[in-house]
């Protein structure tokens, strides 16, 4: 931890920042999520830089009140967040993705800004292929598990489509073959009547490709956290309507409304329609990385620390 503050400070010293921005995940830190070295490298860090947080995460919310591990874990998760928008860092501009961390922060007292996720995968070429006649193609990018919220969804847009004379198929993008076999096996036996393909790691231009010939992105993760999903971000980057099923908070998923209304949680043909309709007229610019890069570039710019540079042997607290 010493080797690794030394240089850390050593790049610090050498760089002078104006700014300095931390990518907050907690797990990626430790893997319980609980970054007490990261706390002492930045309490020791001496900087005059003004510090910039994006939060990609927060802390964990226990499954039951008897668990007391999760408990704990999630009281000094919220210690560690407490700590990093106070006195720790005081940071100049926050950010997130998601409206739901925006409103617990703000229970903190820090405001965050909005900031979107660009996708993964951006959209490669100008047309969009044709999609064969009588199918309805649904994809899973990446996020293969099938939960029974997705499972449900799934069956339920299987018989309405059969009610049309439609066929079902669903796609399995990237993932491992472990990954893969265990979503296809699944997806088999609740829907055997839907063909299941397994094209698993592609390059970009032909993940793109089947992103293009797709109606539909299935998705797994939690309804109110899709906005720091780049898989998610690749569906809408393709005009793609976002089946988002699994719902533990009615918190919406982005701070825009165009993207929140191509995210369809329930299975009806209004809902799909109404949907598509949103995803179709999109505009995808508001997601691209340029955009995106741009209104980081503005929110620094308008929050530029107006007090004097100090030495670099101090203490790294910045005034109000």
């Amino acid at each position: 931890m010493a080797a690794r503050l030394r240089h850390l400070q050593e790049e610090v010293d050498a760089f002078d920042p104006a700014w300095i921005s931390l990518q907050y995940v907690p797990h990626a830190f430790n893997k319980y999520g609980l970054p007490l070295g990261l706390l002492y490298t930045l309490h020791k860090l001496r900087t005059a830089a003004a510090w910039h947080i994006m939060f990609h995460e927060l802390w964990i919310t226990p499954t039951s009140a008897l668990d007391l591990k999760q408990q704990l874990i999630a009281t000094l998760e919220h210690r560690a967040v407490s700590w990093l928008i106070g006195t720790g860092l005081r940071p100049r501009v926050i950010h997130t993705h998601l409206p739901a961390y925006a409103r617990r922060l703000l229970v903190k007292g820090a405001t965050a800004m909005p900031l979107p996720l660009f996708a993964n995968i951006d959209r490669c070429g100008a047309e969009t292929p044709a999609r064969p006649a009588g199918t309805f193609r649904a994809v899973f990018f990446s996020q293969l598990s099938t939960p029974p919220a997705v499972i449900d969804f799934l069956q339920q847009l299987y018989r309405q489509l059969a009610a049309r004379g439609e066929h079902l198929e669903i796609y399995l993008l990237g993932g491992g073959p472990e990954k893969v076999a265990r979503a296809a096996g699944e997806l088999s036996t609740a829907l055997p009547g839907v063909t299941v393909r397994t094209p698993g790691f592609l390059p970009a231009a032909e993940i793109s490709h089947h992103l293009a010939q797709a109606e539909l992105g299935i998705t797994p993760v939690l309804h109110h956290e899709i906005g720091k999903s780049g898989t998610v971000a690749a569906f809408l980057t393709h005009r793609l309507p976002v089946a988002a099923p699994v719902v533990t908070d009615r918190t919406p998923s982005f701070f825009l409304p165009e993207l929140n209304a191509a995210v369809l949680t329930q299975c009806s043909e209004d809902e799909l329609r109404r949907a598509r309709a949103a995803a179709a007229s999109l505009d995808t610019g508001l997601i691209s990385a340029a955009r995106i890069a741009a209104s980081l570039a503005a929110d620094l710019t308008a929050a530029q620390p107006d007090r004097p540079i100090r030495s670099r042997t101090t203490p790294a607290t910045l005034t109000e």
